[in-house]
């Protein structure tokens, strides 16, 4: 791998973030692109994914190039092609998804192990040949057949089981093993065909053949068939150069396959194969035994090979050896002697017993036999012919005669093992390795050492054994085959089929991800018949159509598991407008659990049946929903209380204050400290404690000086009314805070009396009340009386005086927290940041519509706040939006007004101006309920249900009803309806219906009952009704009960088409319809199986 390919592995955060996809290691990088090894999200796949240089997806070509393979894959479909899955552009680079396939590439398989055997390049390469075939129909040339193009998948057990035809080119060109050291490469041209060689453009189909052939022989011969030491050289080859003989390459490569890989190299094109059909045929043809269909005569001549012989020159070599031998026997006279030469040669006598004796000690012990050969052969130049050549020849007989019998004692054993279908044993009789052992145990001899003729024998045994094991082995696949395809059609196909209909996913997908030896098993066969590599070529089919199946059943999972996570998100944006709505949830709308189970339960769904990773996905989904639901609940809790901190601290508060409201001031305090939530923070009650403590404070002042003015009554003092002194006797009540107190003056004009009021008293005259002397120096006051002091100028806004007091002496350390507010208070600017906060409040108030609540705010800002800038410049325009306010509300008094015209005898209200509410509640509305069937009214005059009905009664019959009549609009939404209901003691209930805005639930339970729940009507009531006579309801641990006085509260929006059902503030039941499945019935409608008395009926929903 490439330096840069390891630096890109390193650098993760570099890579492209597909949507939908996670890239987990790169698998090699070229000159246009990275491919890198992912996975597809929604289906947990491996995939492949080009991605093209960043650099290059503005140049149309590149793009182009990689959106036609991308297309031209993706209309193709062929178990021995990749497959396209998807494509697309991510921050301006083009990407495209394919088949990952774990395995190497021929090119790799052949450096690493070898050239391949016949036999494996057979079963490799004809569904190659398959794949061509699929690609000329399509009228596609492929253009660059090659060992790196051809890739080789893994089995569970690591053999190959398929090889794939693939297109890598983008991602491997730099990564080529045989790149130049100048980058040109040298690949592609070893296999290229003469035409394209010459004009890239004059390719068809036979140009694959071409390309084929070469890379076969390649596979065969363990290197390609035309090479060189540079691009030239090898071009030259490919277009003038012979082939040469792949026989001599690969001497075990049979007659048959070396003539279909000369036909695919003929140099013409019309003498190839004339599509990749014929050649298909073939290797089919070989692959059964039989002979191709090739004429030699249309082959190119073979590369010639000088100085060396081939089979029928060595026996012409060794005969004309054998004659000159002989001529010279004619010639030589052993008993002749020279002149004048003395010998002392052997008599034929000693040669013959002397070799006598060797065949003898060989005779006794057959593993001797070689060496017996060995010491007849050294004795060649010694000993006459006469003596020598019949002792050679027994000897020879001897040999061939072991031989014969190391054939039959293994021909039987081979017999045995094919008879008990053990083909792998009998081909492990047939090994070279084994024949050498049991051959030099029975002769001496290595194999390559047998003589000619014997080694002959042995060889030409073991060739017809192979031919007749392999037969056998052909026969056996072919048997396989054929029933495990028979079970797959008629029994696996059909189950498959049955488990998704039923909703098993785990179940169906874990049936396609049998491996060859279970589906031979299933078909009834032994899988240990037929050897590894067999056995998966005899499932190869099977296993692919599994394949197929698995990814189509995994594409029919996933948009039902992406609803389902949709499903959740939404639940939980619903319940989190509801928390910021109502300023958090109950702990029982925080657990999703409930309701993401009764959604399952809709749909049919078994978690148990979940594709594997899916259940933790959506428990995953499910866990993170509800932590972030808790965290917005929370939140809105938090500021829920701190707005209604802030709204009391920053308005309300403080205008109560300036007014010396001080102990309603303090009340408003309480209540809301009594209205917190436990979960509240303690620093908000903290606040809350100190803004009450303050209020307390003052209130206190206040009630000081009432006390000043009660103790004085009678006496004459002085006080100012309207900037003007007033001197007179005073005159109090019991409570001159609540009841004022006046001055009885007399003088020049007579006898006048001054109406004082503590809260709208001038300061001065306050402080003197209370005890304060007006200038005096308040470090001399007490701790507490001059903390008091500080509030009361606070309160009063005369923030320099609070401030003079604040630092003039020592404050009681209890009340830190309310020096520390009174502090903030006397250096913030409060009313002018209550103002901005208010004008906030109006612009959300009349964005929900909240009509009264804007106009109160506005009423409030042009009367108490003109004087702040913010208010003054906006006046116009708040004067503006009163008076539109104030005509709309107008407009909703009178539809409220026809509202009650409709409905006369029950309670009528607005809500916001735009929606109305009509209550009935025991004998009021008696004219607007129709009451039937069984339906009448008790001693109190409320609706009451007072005999039992039937089933077929409350599927159609009369029961409690509430026309939803104008000025509502039933079309409009959102609808809502809570009923009171008072179930006499004694026997559970066994049934209710609920008709609201074209939604019909209902309950069943009691004793007796299988099954206590609710459920939703989907075609009807009278569907409703026999699903719950029957039981088929989601169980629920809410439901009605004898004895017990129930709230049924049901929420709906046609447009949405959703609804929501509560029983006693718990939900129940959800469900989320199509708008145009609801029926047109605008009326709410309730019907029971028991009787129950109706305490209260309230309707709320949009007016027209």
């Amino acid at each position: 791998m490439s330096a840069q390919v390891h630096q890109l592995q390193r650098s993760g955060a570099d890579w492209p973030q597909i949507p939908g996809y996670r890239l987990e290691a790169v698998l090699g990088r070229g000159s246009t692109g990275i491919v890198f090894r992912g996975v597809q999200l929604a289906v947990d796949r491996r995939v492949a994914v080009k991605v093209l240089h960043e650099e290059l997806s503005g140049k149309p070509r590149i793009v182009g190039r990689l959106k036609r393979e991308a297309r031209t894959l993706a209309r193709l479909h062929h178990p021995h092609l990749i497959g396209a899955i998807d494509m697309g552009e991510v921050n301006g680079r083009w990407w495209f998804a394919m088949e990952y396939v774990d395995g190497p590439t021929l090119a790799d398989r052949i450096r690493s192990e070898g050239p391949l055997s016949e036999r494996e390049a057979l079963r490799l390469f004809q569904p190659l040949a398959e794949a061509l075939v699929c690609l000329g129909d399509a009228g596609v040339v492929h253009r660059d057949v090659k060992p790196a193009n051809i890739l080789l998948e893994r089995g569970p057990r690591g053999g190959v089981v398929r090889a794939l035809l693939a297109d890598l080119g983008l991602a491997f060109a730099e990564d080529d093993p045989q790149l130049t050291a100048q980058g040109g490469t040298l690949g592609t041209p070893h296999y290229i065909s003469p035409e394209q060689a010459i004009d890239p453009s004059a390719v068809d189909a036979r140009s694959d053949i071409w390309a084929f052939g070469a890379t076969l022989f390649h596979a065969l011969c363990g290197r390609p068939p035309f090479t060189g030491e540079s691009m030239a050289e090898v071009l030259s080859a490919v277009l003038h150069a012979r082939i040469p003989d792949p026989q001599q390459l690969a001497p075990h490569l049979g007659r048959g396959l070396a003539l279909v890989v000369r036909k695919c190299l003929v140099r013409e094109a019309d003498g190839r194969y004339a599509d990749a059909r014929e050649l298909t045929e073939d290797l089919e043809r070989l692959r059964e035994r039989r002979a191709p269909l090739v004429s030699v005569s249309g082959l190119d001549p073979l590369e010639r090979r000088p100085g060396r012989f081939g089979r029928n020159g060595w026996i012409i070599a060794v005969a004309g050896v054998l004659a000159l031998a002989g001529s010279s026997l004619v010639f030589f006279d052993p008993l002749s002697t020279t002149d004048g030469l003395a010998t002392d040669r052997p008599t034929i006598a000693d040669e013959r017993a002397l070799l006598d004796e060797i065949l003898a000690q060989s005779a006794g012990e057959s593993s001797r036999l070689a060496g017996a050969w060995r010491e007849v052969e050294g004795l060649r130049q010694e000993t006459s012919d006469e003596v020598w050549l019949p002792t050679r020849a027994t000897l020879l007989r001897r040999i061939e005669d072991e031989i014969d019998r190391v054939g039959r004692t293994r021909g039987e054993a081979i017999d045995e093992a094919l008879g008990s279908s053990g083909y792998k044993a009998a081909r492990d009789l047939l090994e070279l390795s084994g024949l050498e052992v049991v051959v030099r145990q029975r002769t001496g001899f290595r194999v390559e050492e047998l003589p000619n003729s014997a080694r002959g024998r042995l060889l030409d045994w073991r060739v017809e054994r192979l031919d007749e094991v392999d037969r056998a082995l052909a026969d056996g696949v072919e048997a396989y085959t054929h029933a495990v395809r028979r079970y797959r059609d008629d029994v696996l196909l059909p189950g498959l089929a049955r488990l998704v209909e039923a909703g098993s996913w785990s179940s169906a997908l874990a049936e396609t991800h049998l491996d060859a030896a279970a589906l031979a098993a299933r078909a009834g066969l032994d899988p240990a018949g037929l050897p590894l590599e067999e056995l998966e070529a005899a499932t190869l089919e099977t296993r692919v159509r599994l394949a197929t199946e698995r990814v189509s059943i995994e594409g029919r999972w996933a948009p039902k598991f992406r609803a389902l996570v949709d499903f959740i998100g939404t639940l939980a944006m619903d319940r989190e407008r509801q928390a910021r709505r109502q300023g958090g949830l109950p702990d029982e709308l925080l657990d999703l659990g409930p309701a993401v189970d009764a959604e399952l339960t809709r749909r049919g769904l078994d978690r148990a049946e979940f594709p594997q990773g899916s259940a933790a996905a959506l428990e995953q989904a499910r866990t993170e929903a509800q932590s972030s639901l808790a965290e917005a609940s929370l939140q809105a809790l938090l500021e829920a209380a701190d707005e209604g901190l802030r709204l009391r601290a920053d308005v309300v508060a403080p205008a109560l204050l300036a007014r010396r409201r001080y102990e309603r001031a303090a009340e408003l305090w309480r209540n809301f400290e009594r209205e917190l939530d436990p979960r509240v923070p303690d620093e908000l009650v903290a606040a809350v404690r100190v803004e009450r403590d303050l209020a307390e404070r003052l209130a206190g002042i206040l009630r000081r000086a009432a006390e000043t003015v009660r103790a004085r009554r009678g006496d004459t003092i002085e006080l100012r009314s309207r900037n003007i002194g007033v001197s007179g006797e005073l005159e109090a009540g019991i409570d001159p805070l609540e009841d004022g107190f006046r001055l009885r003056s007399v003088g020049r004009g007579g006898e006048r009396s001054y109406a004082f009021d503590l809260r709208t008293l001038e300061l001065g005259d306050l402080l003197g009340l209370c005890g304060f002397a007006p200038g005096s120096d308040p470090g001399h006051l007490a701790a507490q009386d001059r903390l008091g002091l500080a509030l009361l100028f606070a309160a009063e806004g005369e923030r320099d005086d609070a401030e003079r007091v604040l630092f003039s002496g020592p404050l009681p350390d209890a009340a830190a927290a309310v020096v520390e507010r009174l502090a903030q208070l006397v250096a913030s600017k409060q009313t002018q940041a209550a103002s901005d906060e208010l004008l906030g409040r109006l612009d959300a108030d009349l964005d929900e519509r909240d009509l009264a609540g804007a106009a109160a705010l506005i009423d409030f800002l042009l009367e108490e706040r003109i004087e702040d800038a913010a208010v003054g410049i906006r006046s116009n325009v708040l004067r503006r939006d009163r008076e539109a306010l104030a005509r709309e509300l107008r407009s909703g008094t009178d539809r409220v007004s026809e509202l009650a015209g409709r409905y006369p005898d029950a309670r009528v209200e607005g809500v916001l101006g735009t929606r109305g509410r009509v209550v009935i509640l025991g004998d009021a509305g008696r004219a607007s309920l129709v009451l039937g069937g069984a339906w009448s009214r008790d001693a109190t005059g409320a609706p009451a249900a007072r005999s039992s009905l039937g089933w077929e009664e409350l599927a159609g019959g009369a029961g409690l009803s509430l026309e939803l009549a104008p000025p509502f609009d039933p079309a409009a939404g959102p609808w809502s309806v809570e009923l009171e209901l008072d179930f006499p003691a004694g026997r559970d209930p066994r049934a209710m219906v609920l008709c609201c805005g074209g939604f019909v639930v209902g309950w069943a339970g009691g004793e007796g009952a299988s099954h206590s729940g609710w459920a939703l009507g989907t075609q009807g009531e009278p569907e409703l009704v026999a699903r719950l006579a029957a039981g088929n309801v989601e169980a629920r641990e809410r439901g009605l009960r004898a004895g017990a006085t129930h709230r049924l509260r049901a929420e709906w929006d046609r447009l949405r088409g959703v609804l929501r059902v509560y029983l006693d503030g718990g939900l129940v039941l959800r469900a989320d319809r199509s708008p145009r499945e609801l029926s047109e019935r605008p009326r709410v409608e309730l019907r029971v199986l028991d009787p129950v008395v109706v305490r209260s009926l309230e309707v709320e929903g949009p007016l027209r």
